[in-house]
């Protein structure tokens, strides 16, 4: 009887932890040609449901409306109304890097009335792997946000270095076993992107732990 051969399988899996490799959008750096606001529009915006599970996921294009500050400097910008809800809970803001843009993210907390009760710079949102980061606990008398591109930020650029993970693994198949074996390697690429008036938002309401 012919003896069973020993078969070999390779099964080559590529992460990127970062996420940055795959296309995005060019980078828009210019407002120019829109016609821009003295102030955010807070008519018929969308409301942020309360729980991780109703994060909203926002595409920041050609089509966002904008704002032009007294100085001539152009923002634009995403609106929404906050839970209405007694609930404590963080809001979060992300900003994804995709291919080579990232939306500059600053942003404003409005009362009912349309009156700015906080503002967090560009300076507050940290990156976090591939993306911009910033929360804050909510407050009572806060009913929208706003997040805007920041004009001072616009048109720079920066790059990062991140980690490329390729994970092998081995199969033997004999007779009486099949074993598996996992071998890592890896290495750093780096990724040059440009802080722009476009971009992917992700904006969360999370519900604070009841106090025991």
């Amino acid at each position: 009887m012919r003896n069973p051969e020993r078969l070999f399988a390779a099964l080559t899996i590529v992460v990127l932890v970062s996420g940055c490799g795959a296309q995005g959008p060019a980078p828009i750096v210019s407002l120019a040609d829109r016609a821009c606001t003295p102030a955010p529009s807070l008519l018929g915006v969308q409301t942020l449901l309360l729980g991780d599970n109703n994060k909203m996921d926002v595409a920041v294009d050609a089509s966002a409306p904008c704002i032009q500050a007294p100085d001539g400097s152009r923002s634009a910008y995403v609106a929404m109304a906050l839970p209405a809800t007694s609930v404590p809970y963080v809001l979060s803001v992300r900003s994804t890097i995709l291919g080579q843009t990232v939306f500059a993210p600053r942003m404003e907390l409005l009362d009912g009335d349309g009156h700015v009760v906080r503002d967090m710079p560009r300076s507050a949102f940290m990156f976090h792997g591939a993306s911009l980061y910033a929360a804050v606990r909510s407050h009572a008398d806060e009913r929208f946000l706003v997040v805007f591109s920041d004009a001072g930020t616009v048109g720079q650029t920066k790059s990062q270095v991140h980690e490329e993970i390729n994970q092998q693994t081995f199969t033997s198949v004999t007779p009486t076993a099949v074993v598996s074996v996992n071998v890592n390697t890896g290495n750093d690429h780096t990724v040059a992107f440009t802080y722009a008036d476009n971009g992917r938002l992700t904006i969360a309401a999370t519900p604070l732990p009841a106090a025991e």
